[in-house]
């Protein structure tokens, strides 16, 4: 070639290795589009959750723990008292509403479990207090006492569940 230098063989007019590099564009061409294209439908819900392995088990958190007074259970109604009781789960959750009831406290202690469940991902960050929230299951363990300091009765529930009281009725999550 004059004044020039000639192209690799191959290169030269369009070769085989010329489509191949074409070819090889094109795929990584696709792969950005088709991953443009997953982010965009992914926006359009604004978040992507994240299940961790502890999704898919519905189980109170609770199970096994209290028990009648012939069970093997750590808590166990008519056996066990209050400063066993502490020894074994610790101190109680208060709720918020009776926490200068000092009755309420004598007669009921509440316990809350929080389980990871999932992350979600915001994809707009910054727009919901964060990129990355957690999304927790609560199951609680509610234990009642006799005068004498003894459990009474047990009830397990989540947190979207109504929340029974010492007489086994219903109450509305909030209280």
């Amino acid at each position: 070639m004059a004044g020039g230098v000639a192209p690799p063989a191959g290169l030269a007019h369009g070769g085989i290795a010329s489509c191949r590099l074409r070819n090889d564009i094109c795929r990584m061409n696709h792969r950005i589009f088709a991953l443009l294209v997953l982010l965009s439908l992914a926006s359009l819900g604004g978040c992507v959750t994240i299940p961790t392995s502890e999704f898919a088990n519905k189980q109170n958190r609770w199970l096994g723990t209290a028990g009648g007074a012939e069970s093997t259970a750590p808590v166990r109604a008519g056996v066990s008292d209050r400063a066993q009781i502490r020894a074994i789960l610790g101190d109680p959750y208060i709720p918020m509403n009776v926490f200068d009831n000092e009755l309420f406290a004598a007669t009921y202690w509440e316990y809350a479990k929080h389980t990871l469940i999932a992350q979600r991902i915001f994809l707009w960050p910054f727009v919901h207090g964060g990129p990355v929230q957690p999304i927790d299951r609560t199951d609680y363990l509610g234990v009642w006492f006799r005068p004498d300091g003894r459990v009474e009765r047990f009830a397990m529930w989540e947190f979207h569940e109504s929340k029974p009281d010492a007489s086994g009725t219903a109450t509305s999550p909030s209280d």
